[in-house]
């Protein structure tokens, strides 16, 4: 789910942002997705997302079950611009990637 503000038309409030937070919330819990998991990070695969506990993440490089071009969706960004130019980036080219090379060579 992504919702975005044009703030040139009209800033976000905190209330307005407390009620989608909850609105969201509401939909997580009543599906039984858990969107606010910020350790869930989610892969693009033979069209189907495929998620990796970022604690598993190097193990789940080591043993192949992604790969260094594998679809990254990374959703960390918070400005529509970027989610439209940096959502779907090839695995090697993310933060998370970063962060299995750094865990290898220690």
């Amino acid at each position: 789910m992504v919702l975005g503000v044009d703030e040139e038309i009209e800033a976000a409030s905190g209330c307005s942002i407390d009620q989608t937070s909850a609105i969201f919330r509401q939909i997580d819990n009543e599906m039984n997705l858990d969107l606010f998991n910020r350790m869930n990070l989610t892969f693009l695969e033979d069209d189907k997302i495929r998620l990796v506990q970022l604690p598993e993440l190097t193990q789940a490089f080591r043993v192949g079950i992604i790969h260094a071009n594998s679809t990254f969706l990374d959703n960390t960004l918070g400005v529509l611009s970027e989610l439209r130019t940096r959502w779907q980036v090839p695995f090697e080219k993310s933060w998370a990637f970063k962060r299995v090379k750094s865990l290898e060579s220690s």
